[in-house]
């Protein structure tokens, strides 16, 4: 009961606190909701005080201030111009009546040059146009003229290339003719007994001369004849018995060695008896008997006839075989390839793998090659006079070309001079037409001028701007008097502004206060709730426990009042609740506005601060640039002190002051060691310097010595080059029997970069250049400079590797007789296959394999050999 009462106690006490914190609560609201109202009140007036600020500024004012003014000043300007032009109005009206009359004369007469100049133009264009043809017509002739000559030109080359090559081939074949009638005439490859004979015929009347000097053989024939004949064809032809005792008595008296003689008077014809002839005509193969075959004087017939009468020729050695068993082996057959049948049936046959060329071929291959000869001088007669003509023909065609290149050339010269004349008078009419259009131009300038520079229009204009003067001059004051009304409005409601800005900031104060009040209370209620509902929560236990009690319905009904009281309690808590929470975010909302309007005000303030630091900073840099003219370029004081910087273009001056400074960072930095670099850099100069100075001396003496070098080389190679042409001429006419040779400078002025010639000519030729000589000739030509450098200037030894082999064996013979020569100065080695050679070498060294893989070197010694043949 006690616990109860205890309870009951406490719930009453926490009832009457619930109601004071109640009025507190309702005291908080209702002071919270008039600093809200008077939050309110303040932020209309800010709001009132910023819709009141003008709509322009008073710096807009002033610029529109400034913008009439400059305006007004250049209608005063314009109005002053238009005075000016309507004074001169007057005055200029008869002159310019009379430049328009004078320009008007000017068009007229400028029209008419125009006109004529038009009319010559076209003249000249169609001169140019018949000029122009003329030069196509002579274009067309020239190309079918060149296209001539280039036929005309080709033919000839083409023949002047066919008779160089038939020339080359002529020269080549007379040559070989030349070579082989020297080796006739000097009777090489006769027998000794023969060549000696022959060499002093002359002194034996009664001497013709070999058998084969006069007979001609077909060339078909010419192996099968020389075959039958053999060593007979040297047989040498004599008149009488006794002649032929007289050489015999000859020979061997200086024993010349050993010769067969055939005298005319005692020589007997030997011949094939008719009916064995008859017998072996029809014969396959048979081609007839040898002295038939042969052409020969009548005078020798019993000689041939004596000599080849018996010998029969045959097609091949089958044939023969048949044809010398038909005649019982009687007589001698002879293949056409050399192979013969002797009489009573033995064989004579086979080839060599090199055969020597016999007196027979040699003789056939002299008239064939001699026949060949004429025959290619009469074809080279034939085309020199076909090239003659066809340069002939070449020059006519060149000359007629030239005409017509001529007559093009001066007909494009026509043209070209009669386009320069139209390009001429094109540029005068140009020109005439250019002056024209301008002086029209400034006739309706002049006009159009005068048209709108007339005096009513420039009264007009004058009119308007006195009018246009008067309102901007109106509009000016009217601008002065807004501007100095919206400074002092501005003033005023900054004041105004200040003081509710503090109020403000005041009120936000005071609700923030009195929110942490209204939270401290909400806070209190909800924990005398809490006690309430504990208290309430322990009465209706104890109520449970004292059931028995007979004041229960009384303490019911007291419950149930106080149950009631405790929802009205609750309900009326909840109320306050949900005002508190609207008065909650009321009160945040203002809070947040009022934060921004702090926000708002703390950035004024910072700008403000900021400038007035930056103020302060740029007097401290006047200051501080002040003190650097004084000190850096000794200026006067006054002079800065009365620099006035308002008539400074301060972005001009920063612009330059940028470019200033691109210039020192293109510059670079300051190079503080570049006075020692420049003394290094001196230093190093000044050694190089003395260095090339070093070198330009040498080099200068270089020069003088290589001058003076290249002077010694040019007179010894002079002197040396006169010493071998002289010797090679000679030496030439030695090994040639005859003809010219000479050695000629390409370049005779620079004896240093020279070149040389070898102009020859051989015997019986005319001049020509070494590549048009004969493989033996150019060989002959070398061996000969050699032996003209040798003669000029003798060495110890000289060595030739097979130097004649090109060389014919009559030319061999004068290249060893020559090596023979000189063999007495300098000592030569020579490799050479040649008999002709090895006849007057001194010592012969030979190669032999007696045994395979085993070489031995034998050597003779032909002086001694001579000595014992002696």
């Amino acid at each position: 009961m006690k616990n109860l009462k205890q309870i009951t106690a406490t719930l009453s006490e926490a009832e009457d606190t619930k109601q004071r914190l109640s009025q507190a609560f309702e005291d908080l609201v209702i002071k919270q909701n008039e600093v809200k109202r008077k939050l309110a009140n303040v932020q209309s007036q800010i709001d009132d005080l910023q819709a009141k600020m003008p709509v322009k500024s008073s710096q807009t004012i002033s610029d529109e201030v400034q913008i009439n003014r400059d305006k007004y000043i250049d209608l005063l300007q314009q109005q002053t111009e238009i005075k000016n032009q309507l004074n001169l109005q007057a005055r200029d009206n008869q002159q310019f009546n009379q430049q328009l009359q004078s320009q008007a004369d000017r068009i007229s007469k400028l029209t008419n040059q125009v006109n004529n100049q038009k009319i010559d133009l076209q003249t000249e264009h169609g001169k140019l146009s018949k000029l122009k043809s003329m030069l196509n017509k002579s274009a067309s002739q020239f190309e079918d003229d060149v296209k001539k000559y280039d036929e005309i030109k080709a033919a000839a080359d083409n023949a002047n290339s066919e008779w160089l090559s038939a020339l080359r081939v002529a020269e080549e074949a007379k040559a070989k003719l030349s070579s082989l009638k020297n080796i006739h005439d000097s009777y090489r490859g006769y027998y000794f007994g023969v060549s000696n004979l022959l060499k002093h015929r002359n002194e034996f009347p009664g001497i013709y001369g070999t058998v084969s000097e006069f007979i001609k053989i077909d060339k078909n024939y010419v192996l099968a004849i020389d075959t039958a004949m053999g060593g007979k064809s040297q047989n040498i032809i004599v008149e009488t018995n006794d002649v032929a005792a007289q050489a015999i008595r000859f020979l061997t008296k200086h024993k010349l060695g050993r010769v067969t003689l055939l005298p005319l008077k005692t020589i007997r014809a030997k011949y094939i008896a008719e009916s064995v002839l008859s017998n072996i005509r029809s014969l396959a193969g048979f081609i007839g008997v040898a002295s038939d075959l042969v052409s020969f004087d009548n005078k020798f017939k019993a000689i041939i006839e004596f000599l080849l009468g018996t010998t029969i020729i045959a097609n091949d050695l089958k044939s023969a075989v048949t044809i010398s068993n038909q005649i019982n082996h009687s007589y001698r057959v002879v293949t056409l390839d050399g192979q013969v049948v002797n009489p009573g049936g033995s064989l004579t046959g086979g080839a060599a793998k090199k055969a020597n060329q016999s007196i027979l071929s040699q003789q056939a291959e002299l008239d064939n090659l001699s026949q060949v000869v004429a025959d290619m001088n009469q074809k080279l007669a034939s085309k020199e006079l076909t090239l003659s003509k066809l340069k002939a023909q070449v020059d006519r065609t060149a000359l007629i070309v030239s005409t017509s290149q001529d007559k093009q050339r001066d007909a494009s010269q026509q043209v070209e001079m009669q386009s320069r004349i139209i390009e001429q008078k094109q540029t005068i009419f140009e020109q005439l037409d250019r002056q024209l259009k301008t002086l029209k131009l400034g006739y309706q300038n002049t006009m159009a001028d005068n048209e709108t520079s007339s005096e009513s229009d420039l009264r007009s204009k004058l009119n308007a701007i006195q009018g246009t003067l008067q309102a901007t001059d109106k509009k000016i004051n009217q601008l002065l008097k807004q501007q100095a009304d919206t400074q002092s409005l501005e003033a005023s409601q900054q004041s105004q502004q200040h003081e509710l800005h503090e109020q403000l900031v005041l009120l936000q104060q005071e609700q923030h206060q009195v929110s942490k009040e209204v939270n401290a209370t909400q806070d209190r209620l909800d924990n005398n709730d809490q006690v309430i509902t504990e208290a309430t929560q322990q009465r209706q236990q104890l109520t449970a426990k004292l059931s028995d009690q007979p004041t229960k319905q009384a303490l019911e009904k007291r419950i149930a009042d106080n149950m009631l009281i405790e929802q009205r309690t609750k309900q009326e808590l909840a109320d306050v609740k949900q005002q508190m929470t609207n008065l909650n975010q009321e009160v945040n909302s203002l809070n947040d506005s009022l934060a921004t309007q702090n926000i708002n005000l703390n950035n004024v303030d910072n700008e403000a601060k900021t400038l007035n630091e930056q103020v302060k900073l740029d007097k401290q840099k006047v200051a501080n640039n002040q003190a650097k003219l004084l000190d850096n370029y000794e200026l006067d004081e006054a002079a800065i002190a009365d620099f006035d910087i308002s008539k400074i273009n301060i972005a001009e001056l920063i612009s330059r002051i940028n470019m200033l400074q691109r210039g020192i960072e293109e510059i670079g930095p300051v190079n503080v060691a570049s006075i020692q670099e420049f003394a290094d850099v001196t230093t190093r100069y000044e050694f190089l310097d003395a260095q090339r100075k070093d070198l330009v001396a040498a080099e200068h003496k270089l020069q003088k010595t290589m001058s003076s070098m290249d002077q010694t080389i040019s007179t010894k190679f002079s002197a040396a080059f006169k010493d071998i042409s002289k010797s090679f001429a000679k030496v030439f006419v030695e090994m040639f029997g005859g003809g010219e040779a000479k050695l000629v400078l390409t370049d005779p002025d620079d004896l240093l970069n020279t070149g040389m010639d070898i102009m020859v000519q051989p015997p019986g030729k005319t001049y020509r250049d070494l590549n048009l000589l004969s493989g033996g000739e150019k060989a002959l030509t070398a061996i000969t400079l050699l032996f003209a450098l040798i003669k000029v200037r003798p060495v110890p030894f000289c060595i030739l590797d097979e130097a004649e082999a090109a060389l014919d064996p009559f030319n061999a013979d004068r290249f060893a007789q020559y090596l023979k020569q000189y063999g007495a100065d300098t000592q030569f080695i020579v490799i050479t296959h040649r008999k002709e050679t090895m006849i007057y070498a001194d010592q012969l060294y030979g190669i032999t394999m007696q045994e395979s893989g085993v070489s031995k070197v034998i050597s003779v010694n032909l002086d001694n050999t001579q000595e014992e043949v002696k």
